[in-house]
């Protein structure tokens, strides 16, 4: 899908059409994946017409859909771009690919992650360090994979829906509130998940630790509840 980046110091207005669309499968390969696209200024504007970085479609019907692409919104002042003005939809395949994933932030924040796509059910995750505010995931799964490291600044792990999080192996999750809510939580093998308080609460969700996976933290009250 290539990689679009536009920077200003001032204000950058978007009003027409942007595009980092991954390739279609040829032959028997899967399609290519949704591009990157990274915008930072002092105020973004405008209503774009077409925002997208989708995933290519299969070749074959045996291949995958590439999945989503990501973005980067990096504001100081306004910004009237949302998760609703991109179109992020993996290509379709054997499997659909995954969900894209959009960032939003300000120099003084860490920013809101967004999952985006139409598709209910398609995962999308991480495989390098982020931090972030908190996590929008809708209708879709969430992984953190290749050793990465997902900080999570919000008291709250939820969700609108129940959906699942996987921590994979040698990745970590570093989460500093007390409160799990429409979250499945697997914490795998060797990964690690850092919790700073003494009381856990499961509201209409799941923790699950693979043997081997290790807890840094003491909870001194664990609550569950709604599932």
């Amino acid at each position: 899908g290539g990689n679009i980046q536009l920077n200003s110091s001032g204000t950058i207005t978007i009003n027409g059409i942007i595009t980092a669309d991954g390739g279609a499968g040829t032959a028997n390969n899967a399609g290519g994946a949704g591009g990157g696209i990274s915008i930072t200024a002092n105020s973004i504007a405008g209503t774009p017409s077409s925002f997208t970085a989708e995933g290519g479609d299969r070749g074959a019907a045996s291949a995958g859909g590439g999945g989503g692409g990501c973005a980067l919104i990096n504001y100081t002042t306004s910004n009237t771009i949302t998760s609703s003005t991109l179109s992020m939809d993996g290509g379709s395949g054997n499997e659909i690919g995954g969900a894209g994933v959009l960032l939003i932030k300000t120099p003084s924040s860490d920013g809101d992650l967004y999952l985006v796509s139409d598709v209910a059910g398609v995962d999308a995750g991480i495989a390098a360090d982020l931090q972030v505010d908190s996590i929008f995931m809708g209708s879709h799964g969430f992984a953190v994979t290749s050793s990465a490291r997902f900080i999570l600044d919000d008291s709250t792990f939820s969700n609108t829906s129940t959906e699942s999080v996987l921590i994979e192996d040698g990745s970590t999750l570093e989460f500093s509130g007390g409160t799990i809510e429409n979250i499945d939580l697997r914490i795998s093998t060797t990964s690690i998940w850092a919790n700073n308080t003494s009381t856990l609460e499961i509201i209409s969700g799941s923790l699950s630790l693979a043997s081997g996976a290790t807890i840094s933290s003491t909870f001194e009250t664990v609550t569950s509840s709604g599932g």
